[in-house]
């Protein structure tokens, strides 16, 4: 289902944006959804707090950001109420370079999520709707076309790959699938074994991961904030055998991660 599909049979559901017809899925917006599709000029705090009065006003606003800067996103979340404000989803469309996931405030009614298929963006947009959450969508086309490429079992929070006899566990979003599977290839070669999770709810370490890194006892996390590090260490500190390794997603950075973690 693509995003004017759910738009489309969800009644209560606006849409903002500055031009709609730039997006593959979403031409014919305006005239599909009439008086719930809001064109607006460029403008990042015009956009949010539009889509803000909509929510405030019992609907569910859906924000496509006109970029992949996260910045304005990020300050405009640390003035929200801890209650949350309802349904608000904010689009961001991932590019090359990506995003640095260390720009998001933690806030107890926000959720970050990399969806890698129309699938798992209906079920993030129904869960905003159901937690009555704020939510930060990541879409990157590359990692979308990975996944259905490799055809990917996606299952809720974290997609895992690999076993639980791993010499070392990898953490990552799914927005750096491709780069992680090929570390991952580089590594099987030299005998080193992987267990790897995909995150596509970003806002935390999920409970399954710290598991599997508190049964492996070695971690390398690819493109995570670096904050997270608190919780790696008062999760499974007894079990840690080497310093947890934060690392950006390049192929021979992950390797040499690896390596280190290991070694040490």
């Amino acid at each position: 289902m693509t995003l004017l599909d759910w738009l489309q049979q969800t009644p209560n559901a606006h849409l903002v944006g500055e031009c709609f017809e730039v997006r593959s899925d979403l031409v014919g917006a305006s005239e599909s959804l009439g008086a719930r599709a809001h064109l607006l000029p460029m403008s990042d705090s015009t956009l949010l707090n539009v889509g803000l009065g909509i929510t405030l006003n019992g609907d569910c606003a859906v924000v496509e950001w006109p970029s992949d800067d996260v910045s304005s996103i990020a300050a405009w979340i640390q003035h929200l109420p801890d209650s949350g404000v309802g349904p608000l989803v904010v689009r961001v469309q991932v590019g090359k370079v990506g995003i640095d996931l260390n720009a998001f405030p933690i806030h107890p009614a926000v959720e970050v999520w990399a969806v890698a298929s129309d699938a798992q963006r209906t079920e993030v947009l129904q869960r905003a709707l159901t937690q009555r959450h704020t939510v930060v969508v990541l879409e990157s086309a590359p990692s979308i076309a990975w996944h259905k490429l490799e055809d990917s079992h996606l299952d809720g929070a974290v997609t895992q790959h690999g076993d639980t006899n791993a010499h070392c566990v990898l953490v990552s979003t799914n927005l750096d699938a491709s780069i992680v599977q090929n570390a991952v290839d580089s590594l099987a070669e030299q005998g080193v074994s992987i267990r790897w999770f995909e995150q596509h709810n970003v806002t935390q370490f999920d409970s399954a991961v710290l598991q599997g890194i508190f049964d492996v006892g070695r971690v390398v996390c690819v493109g995570l904030p670096t904050s997270w590090i608190s919780t790696l260490i008062n999760t499974a500190f007894w079990r840690l055998e080497s310093e947890p390794l934060f690392c950006r997603a390049d192929e021979t950075a992950i390797v040499q991660a690896v390596y280190s973690t290991l070694e040490s």
